[in-house]
């Protein structure tokens, strides 16, 4: 099961420094498409975000819930992330960042793939 984001976004690539990162696996989306996509393993209980290059996979019982966080355009330029409330942390993972209001046509298709709620936190100005 999967959904594709067909927008331009990144996620980290710091997977000597982060156990959730590693490469993209070669062979994720029929016809091996390098889009990015939300992935579900049912048969080993993973989720997984991935760019272009990299992707982050976690335990599908580690997330609480999915936020978008939208930064609206001031002294900075605007964007908005998508991270996870993982169980037991204080602090929002972000596993994906992009143009401001990217991921809100998103937000349903996340919600139906995962299960999840995805939350849309308030927007703010990044001054």
């Amino acid at each position: 099961n999967f959904i594709t984001i067909d927008e331009e976004i990144k996620t980290s690539s710091h997977y000597t420094i982060n156990k959730h990162i590693m490469r993209r696996p070669k062979i994720l989306l029929p016809d091996n498409q390098l889009i990015p996509a939300i992935w579900i393993d049912n048969k080993n209980s993973v989720i997984g975000f991935a760019d272009k290059s990299f992707c982050h996979v976690f335990d599908i019982s580690e997330i609480v819930s999915i936020t978008i966080q939208n930064v609206l355009p001031a002294k900075g330029g605007g964007y908005s992330c998508l991270e996870l409330t993982i169980r037991g942390e204080s602090v929002n993972y972000e596993v994906y960042m992009g143009a401001c209001h990217i991921f809100d046509l998103y937000k349903k298709k996340i919600e139906e793939l995962t299960g999840l709620e995805v939350i849309m936190a308030p927007e703010y100005y990044n001054c």
